[in-house]
């Protein structure tokens, strides 16, 4: 069953992010190396950073098999 996460800010995100790359026994260093990112970039991903660019973090999700929906409340 695919799991889903509700997100309300930068740091759930960033939690979901963190957890789905440990699920799939992926090091920080290695997903940074296969995105071209530095791996500090990924740690201010993972820690819900603000300043973190949507592009990269898009790119990350897409990464890591997961898909960001928006949808309506209710």
């Amino acid at each position: 069953m695919k799991k889903e996460t509700l997100v309300w800010e930068g740091a759930d995100l960033g939690r979901a992010l963190r957890d789905r790359r440990r699920e799939l026994g992926i090091r920080q260093a290695d997903a940074a190396a296969s995105l071209g990112y530095s791996p500090r970039l990924l740690s201010e991903i993972e820690n819900g950073r603000d300043t973190v660019a949507y592009g990269k973090i898009l790119r990350y999700a897409g990464y890591l098999a997961m898909d960001l929906v928006i949808r309506e409340r209710g």
